[in-house]
């Protein structure tokens, strides 16, 4: 029997935070020995992934967005010390 499904499933079971008390002793217990380093980087990596390409997505268009924050505040000094 090949123990990857039954790993991935307990690591999202504890990800969700909705593994058992018996999920987390064998949870703890294969990560102790190591058994779960190559799950949680694929993992950590997808995550990764996801972040960077939300981040990216979300700074589409905005480039300018910031210039117009200095704009502002450039206009408000201007006025002060005129």
């Amino acid at each position: 029997m090949d123990a990857q499904p039954m790993m991935a499933t307990l690591l999202e079971r504890y990800l969700a935070n909705q593994a058992t008390d018996d999920e987390l002793e064998v949870f703890m217990e294969l990560l102790r020995e190591g058994q779960f380093d190559e799950l949680i980087k694929t993992y950590m990596d997808r995550e990764s992934d996801l972040i960077q390409k939300t981040a990216a997505e979300s700074t589409l268009g905005t480039g300018f967005r910031g210039w117009g924050q200095w704009l502002k505040i450039a206009a408000s000094i201007a006025l002060i010390f005129w």
